[in-house]
């Protein structure tokens, strides 16, 4: 093994590269999605259940429960206290 990293050096600096790339993509996928609010009156299912603590029946209930007039209104949503509203307050927006 010594001798074939020996010969061929610039693997282990290409794998480093491809490591190093990864790690960058996944962290600036997730500063992207910090970054932009998820409408409570307009999100998918999908969107919604992306949030913390939010599942497939607390997104279905949010969705239900339309329109909202402020992010504070969530907690109208059955099983969605202080708690889950303090964990996404940052992450949700009512337009």
């Amino acid at each position: 093994m010594e001798k074939i990293m020996a010969r061929k050096p610039y693997r282990m600096g290409a794998v480093f590269a491809v490591v190093v790339a990864a790690a960058l993509a996944l962290t600036v996928g997730s500063a992207l999605a910090a970054a932009a609010p998820v409408d409570i009156n307009t999100a998918s299912k999908e969107q919604l259940e992306a949030l913390p603590g939010i599942g497939p029946k607390k997104a279905q209930a949010v969705i239900d429960g339309r329109p909202y007039q402020n992010t504070e209104d969530i907690m109208k949503v059955k099983g969605i206290k202080q708690g889950i509203c303090n964990k996404i307050k940052d992450q949700i927006t009512v337009q």
